[in-house]
């Protein structure tokens, strides 16, 4: 049971000196304070005060500093670097901005409901066998997610086999006029996973079928470009257990007849 902590509370003297401290690090990169007053119609020595941590501005003169510096109110309660955005939340703004606002990527959730799965795929390392993993697909605050784990590779040894941060990995679904699009990662590498997967395929409304795309250079032997099937599990832990034990790294014809076949109607162009 988790119990909730509230930050302590800050005494009016505490907030004046986070804001005089965030309002001198911002005009800093000024030319002058009076160049810097002129342009906000301020006056310096109310303005002084200000840097001092004596007083808090009227909230209209609030608005222009926030406004002239590209930052909000919080100024009056956190440390500057606390607002930063960090690096990855800078790339999902602009990802935000750029494509996914401009367009509804809403889940079906019917054609692809939360549970259990299993991710079928012609392995990329050893591209005559197939790999299967366990995965979970799962909403939360209404984005549809992915999380899945790779058991270790046999055919590797110990010291080249994945860590445990690099063989759980993430990933996200964006939904698509005829399929969904599916971008993994782990926590680990600097690679990506990107796939589409068609619904219903071979008229199997429990299987989608399509292809996976690493993100990384060519290298003699190995592919960047897969086959791969998600298939949707029976409800229930029986289900869950049969499905683990057939799980990981194996021959064409050691993997279920089913799944061979329906690998096989995959379209071998794309």
């Amino acid at each position: 049971m988790s119990v909730s902590r509230k930050r302590a509370s800050s005494t009016p003297a505490d907030l004046r000196s986070v804001f005089g401290t965030n309002l001198r690090r911002l005009a800093a990169a000024e030319e002058s304070v009076t160049a810097l007053c002129a342009k906000l119609g301020i006056n310096r020595t109310q303005f002084n005060r200000y840097l001092a941590g004596e007083t808090f501005p009227r909230p209209d003169v609030l608005d222009r500093i926030c406004r002239y510096f590209d930052v909000d109110a919080r100024i009056l309660l956190e440390p500057l670097e606390v607002q930063r955005p960090g690096p990855a939340e800078m790339i999902a703004g602009v990802a935000a901005d750029l494509v996914l606002s401009k367009n509804d990527f809403g889940i079906d959730h019917e054609r692809l409901p939360d549970g259990l799965y299993r991710f079928w795929r012609n392995s990329f390392n050893f591209p005559d066998k197939v790999i299967s993993d366990m995965c979970r697909v799962y909403t939360q605050d209404g984005v549809k997610l992915f999380k899945g784990y790779e058991l270790p590779n046999p055919m590797l040894s110990q010291a080249a086999r994945q860590t445990p941060a690099e063989s759980v990995y993430y990933g996200v679904f964006l939904q698509h006029d005829d399929g969904v699009s599916l971008y993994c990662a782990t926590h680990a590498a600097r690679m990506m996973s990107i796939g589409f997967f068609e619904y219903s395929l071979g008229g199997r409304p429990d299987f989608l079928g399509g292809i996976s795309f690493l993100t990384r250079r060519r290298l003699i032997g190995m592919r960047r470009l897969s086959f791969s099937i998600l298939e949707r599990l029976p409800p229930g832990l029986p289900a869950g257990i049969a499905a683990a034990r057939e799980c990981g790294l194996r021959d064409m014809d050691k993997v279920p007849v089913k799944i061979r076949d329906l690998l096989a109607t995959v379209p071998a162009s794309i």
